[in-house]
């Protein structure tokens, strides 16, 4: 017995029809998993950005910059600057 499966028998799901699909379109993301992973780990969930860097480990910095800011923009990481010097900054 012979039996064909498609999975896009269906045809694609519109983001208007699956409301899931912008999260799971910014979840995919290679680094921003690793990151809300390493966030999740991390002592009250918070992280200076280089501690971060070295916790995901392979992401470059303007990688890491750009995955952050993105991620802050969406509402799922936010970022506090501190008045020091250097200036420092810790994502949670």
């Amino acid at each position: 017995m012979n039996i064909d499966v498609s999975i896009d028998a269906a045809g694609p799901i519109a983001p208007e029809i699956c409301p899931v699909r912008p999260l799971l379109d910014r979840m995919a993301d290679k680094w921003s998993l690793l990151v809300i992973a390493r966030l999740a780990e991390a002592s009250g969930n918070r992280l200076r950005f280089s501690k971060l860097m070295r916790a995901v480990g392979g992401v470059s910095q303007r990688m890491l910059t750009t995955t952050l800011r993105n991620l802050e923009r969406d509402g799922l990481v936010t970022r506090e600057v501190f008045a020091e010097v250097p200036l420092g900054s810790s994502t949670s």
